[in-house]
């Protein structure tokens, strides 16, 4: 079978709203996820955010997006507080959460949003910046008798971006860690940067994505969907 391609100057860009309802909740509760779903479900509290993008070498873009599956894990069992370190590496940081909101204005979902903090500066570090968007289903909306590991699962939108300076864009873009890292998100998940976007979601676009927080972009998508 031929692998799918997506045509030059198209994109995976889903809304917020089929972020949470054709990718994650499937995923939660066991349901049809899409055909081709670029979506890799990797740790990504585990290794320092260049390992997700290591496959991109040679790829001359300022700034390049990507999807993940993650399960969030909390500090104890007991509380309510994720832990969001990578031992030894680094910290997610930030989290201004925001209501996602269907088309009648119910909220069906958050949207958090962290910067990438590294705890010893690394030689990538000096050229490179992450950013993510955490989406997470509100969880009144999921299933009863869900497991709470389930309940746990998030889709993280992060972006690799070079820092703005001609110094740093003039250098190779080889990605090269300076110390050994925890687990490797990318041995863990074989093949995860393989990208096969159902066609449903392609949208041309000719500017580049904002990922600092944005308003709210409105969907034609119903609460049923959630709850169906």
């Amino acid at each position: 079978m031929t692998t799918p391609r997506i045509p030059i100057g198209y994109r995976f860009l889903p809304t917020v709203q089929e972020t949470l309802i054709k990718y994650l909740k499937p995923k939660i509760v066991g349901g049809i996820l899409p055909q081709d779903n670029p979506l890799r479900e990797v740790n990504i509290y585990s290794c320092h955010p260049s390992e997700l993008f290591n496959d991109l070498e040679d790829n001359d873009e300022d700034e390049i997006e990507r999807y993940f599956y993650t399960t969030l894990k909390k500090v104890n069992e007991s509380g309510r507080n994720y832990n969001r370190k990578i031992n030894k590496v680094g910290k997610w940081d930030g989290e201004y959460p925001k209501k996602i909101l269907d088309v009648h204005g119910q909220v069906i979902g958050f949207d958090k949003y962290f910067k990438y903090a590294p705890i010893e500066i690394q030689e990538i570090d000096k050229t490179m910046e992450w950013k993510m968007h955490e989406y997470s289903i509100k969880p009144e909306l999921l299933p009863q008798g869900i497991a709470e590991e389930k309940k746990n699962l998030v889709v993280c939108r992060m972006v690799m971006k070079m820092k703005g300076n001609k110094q740093a864009k003039n250098k190779t873009r080889v990605i090269r860690l300076g110390k050994p890292q925890p687990l490797s998100c990318t041995n863990a998940v074989p093949n995860m940067m393989i990208m096969h976007p159902p066609q449903i979601n392609y949208v041309f676009t000719t500017a580049e994505q904002d990922i600092e927080p944005t308003s709210q972009t409105q969907g034609d998508f119903l609460l049923g969907y959630l709850g169906s």
